[in-house]
């Protein structure tokens, strides 16, 4: 064998190696499931490229009919790392499809003889996986830079192996040896070397982005009730309203669910964490996706409504306040709960500071009148230029 392509082999065994050993370690730091299946398939790609020189002195089980096998199922359980990765684990079985198949094939038919036939299955087996491996990354959501390149990386894998098989079909060989020591292993090789510390880089860093959204989401989310939290909150509501056009308004509820204390002292800490999870999931149901809905805090819930009037969203804060009790009275029959809403719009104020001040002043009132019901915001009056105070720094809910 020249001596150009023994350092590719040596080239691409020690790249399946890394990528194997790289995918390994970030496996023990986060144990994600997919990146056991990926080093699983550098360790089997590395593994029949170990296998394939022994052809040269008439190993032919081990290098073709295991080598190959092995590379298959290498590829198979790259694909499987992606399929548990974007949360499809029962696509997990296809992983072991290519190799079962290429066994059979090369066992009992009599084209294995032919190393054209062979390259054709082998390439078709390679193509198939990386081919569904790339839409499987495509489908995932959202899709950033690092999914974007993987399915670049994924739909050329895929190119390199059908053209390597259309070649094959319209230029036939006749001869192993040929070919072993020909321009098309260079390729393949040098192929296996760029895709390895390529797909690796690559799949290690999305792994890294993903747990580091979820620990964003973590941050944002409430763990109580699973909404947004009055971090998530501030930030997404003044977003919502500096991206409003100036013909756009924008309404915002502030919820307070009416003696709430006395349900925490009457029937215990754990019966008011459901009533809390109860007014979510009644409100969730309402809001739609470009809408803001978080716990501010205790009992005091928020909604930020885009492309809302104030009649609108007063029409909208109605059903959710009757949304509310008829949820509580379903799972606790005899109990009577109720929220007091209240609500102000961008027409009334431009910054979330006073829509906050707003909104608030008229919870108040809703208390103040009688509870159980939703009321729309006076304008605000200030003393002559004093700051209006933030509600979103307060550290109790509204009076219950």
């Amino acid at each position: 064998m020249p001596g150009s392509l023994e350092i590719l082999f040596i080239l691409l065994s020690g790249a399946c190696a890394i990528a194997a050993a790289s995918t390994f370690i970030e496996w023990r730091r986060g144990h994600e499931s997919a990146m056991i299946w990926w080093c699983a398939g550098f360790l089997l790609a590395g593994l029949s490229v170990a296998f394939l020189p022994l052809r040269l002195v008439g190993l032919n089980g081990l290098s073709i009919g295991v080598g190959n096998a092995a590379l298959l199922l290498g590829y198979g359980a790259l694909f499987a790392g992606v399929a548990h990765f974007v949360g499809r684990k029962d696509l997990t079985g296809i992983a072991w499809l290519g190799g079962a198949l290429w066994l059979v094939f090369w066992q009992f038919c009599p084209a294995a003889a032919s190393f054209d036939d062979r390259v054709v299955v082998v390439s078709a087996g390679m193509a198939f996986y990386s081919l569904i491996a790339g839409w499987l990354v495509f489908k995932y959501r959202p899709m950033g830079a690092i999914s974007l390149a993987l399915v670049l990386l994924f739909g050329l894998r895929t190119l390199f192996h059908v053209g390597r098989l259309v070649w094959t079909i319209q230029n036939p060989s006749g001869a192993a040896a040929e070919l072993l020591t020909g321009v098309d292993l260079t390729l393949v090789m040098m192929e296996g070397i760029w895709s390895a510390m390529l797909l690796s880089y690559l799949l290690i860093a999305w792994n890294r982005e993903k747990r580091e959204s979820s620990l964003e989401r973590l941050a944002d989310t409430d763990f109580l009730t699973g909404i947004a939290n009055r971090r998530a909150f501030s930030s997404r509501a003044r977003a919502m309203i500096a991206g409003s056009s100036p013909n756009e308004e924008v309404a915002l509820l502030v919820l307070d669910i009416d003696h709430f204390k006395q349900v925490n002292d009457t029937h215990g800490h754990a019966f008011g964490d459901e009533i809390l999870q109860c007014l979510a999931s009644a409100v969730s149901e309402r809001v739609s996706r470009k809408d803001v809905f978080a716990r501010l805090g205790g009992e005091e819930f928020a909604i930020l409504l885009k492309g809302r009037t104030a009649a609108s969203a007063a029409a909208e804060a109605e059903t959710i306040r009757t949304s509310f009790a008829a949820a509580v009275s379903r799972r606790h029959a005899g109990l009577e709960l109720s929220v007091s809403i209240g609500l102000a719009t961008t027409r009334q104020a431009g910054s979330l500071e006073l829509l906050m001040e707003l909104a608030d002043g008229a919870l108040y009132e809703a208390k103040r009148s009688g509870r159980d019901r939703v009321v729309i915001a006076k304008p605000l009056r200030l003393a002559a230029g004093a700051p209006p105070p933030s509600p979103l720094a307060r550290n109790g809910p509204a009076t219950a």
